[in-house]
Parts: C-alpha cells; sequence; structure tokens
C-alpha cells in the first residue's frame, strides 16, 4: 500500500512539475526589419544630365522592403517608402511609393531595379488660384498628384549594414503649369539599409 501510494504522489507530482513547464515554456521570434534611410538631391528635368547643378531640391528619404522570393542570387520584393524634398523658390513634395524591386546578388554586391506607382502631395510657395464663373479665384496652395517612379540602386552588404546609392526617375501627374500634363524629376540618393533584430518570446 505504502508503495502504492509513492508510486502515485511521484506520478502526480511529475504530471504538475510537466504542466507547469509547459505553460512558463517560451518561443524564441527574431523580428529582422530593414529600415532604409537616405539623403538626397532632386531636380525637376528630363534625365539628361543638362544643366546639372540648379534649381536642386533637397530632402529625405525613409522606407523598409518586404520579400516574395529568396533565392541564393535573386530577391523580389516589395518597398514602402516616404520621401521628402524641398526647393527655395518652388514648394515641398511629400511622396509616398510601393515599388516592386527586382535584386541581383554576386556575393555582397546587390543590384536593385525598382519600378511602381506613388502619391505625390505638393505645397506650392506661390499663391494657387483657379478659374470659377469667369474670374479667378485663390485656391488651396496643396495639390495631388500621382507619380510613377523607376530607379536601379548599387549596394554592398556589411554584417547589420549596407550603404547604397541609387538613381531614380519620378514622373508627376497632374501638371497644369505646362502644355505637358507630366513632370519629371530626376533624384539621386546617398544612404543605408540597417537590419533591427528584435527577439521576443512567446508561449
Amino acid at each position: 500500500m505504502k508503495n502504492y501510494i509513492k508510486t502515485f504522489l511521484t506520478f502526480f507530482i511529475l504530471q504538475i512539475t510537466h504542466f507547469a513547464n509547459a505553460q512558463t515554456s517560451y518561443t524564441t521570434v527574431k523580428l529582422d526589419i530593414p529600415i532604409k534611410l537616405s539623403a538626397l538631391i532632386e531636380q525637376i528635368s528630363l534625365p539628361t544630365f543638362h544643366d546639372n547643378g540648379v534649381n536642386f531640391g533637397y530632402g529625405f528619404n525613409i522606407g523598409t522592403e518586404f520579400k516574395y522570393s529568396v533565392k541564393s542570387k535573386i530577391e523580389l520584393m516589395q518597398t514602402a517608402d516616404f520621401y521628402f524634398f524641398t526647393h527655395q523658390l518652388y514648394g515641398s513634395s511629400f511622396v509616398v511609393s510601393s515599388l516592386f524591386d527586382f535584386r541581383y546578388k554576386p556575393g555582397n554586391l546587390n543590384i536593385d531595379v525598382n519600378l511602381g506607382p506613388g502619391y505625390m502631395l505638393f505645397s506650392n510657395y506661390s499663391p494657387v488660384y483657379k478659374k470659377e464663373n469667369l474670374t479667378y479665384q485663390k485656391a488651396s496652395n496643396l495639390q495631388n498628384k500621382f507619380c510613377a517612379l523607376v530607379s536601379i540602386a548599387l549596394s554592398y552588404k556589411f554584417q547589420n549594414f549596407k550603404p547604397f546609392i541609387s538613381y531614380d526617375i519620378l514622373v508627376e501627374t497632374p501638371f497644369v503649369n505646362s502644355s505637358s500634363p507630366i513632370l519629371p524629376h530626376q533624384i539621386l540618393q546617398i544612404g543605408c539599409y540597417y537590419r533591427i533584430k528584435i527577439k521576443t518570446n512567446e508561449k
């Protein structure tokens, strides 16, 4: 009888211990988030490199990326970016975009080709007027525009960061102050990708 009680108590204690361990066991989950930060120079012009050095705008870009497919030398991704740049004479632009990214990786060198749509909110420094009943009335200085972007970038991967340089072409529409419905921009970015790694514990 004593052996039976001893065996039962041992089994009972083992079950309680197992249950307690199961309730307090955790699985480590690692979040690996790439963050892109860059300074940029922007120019309103066709991609002809004509009259370089004039009418420059300056700003920054912050973004991230989400991977669809990862292979040894090729990655397919989607980007999410926020641009801000300003001209002293014209105004300031706020742009959000999401581009499809094809990345080729020969070793630690990365070559990216991006293409996709965006949205621009332009704040005009000059007064804006609109025609109403044969007269012109003052309108909001904020203008909503659609845009398309294409870019090529070169980067080199280190352990937790990756410096890069990129050349972008941005086309906005509508542009009502010209005979052309579109306005092209050239953008040169220099910056770095940082990988933020977060370890969390989940049951």
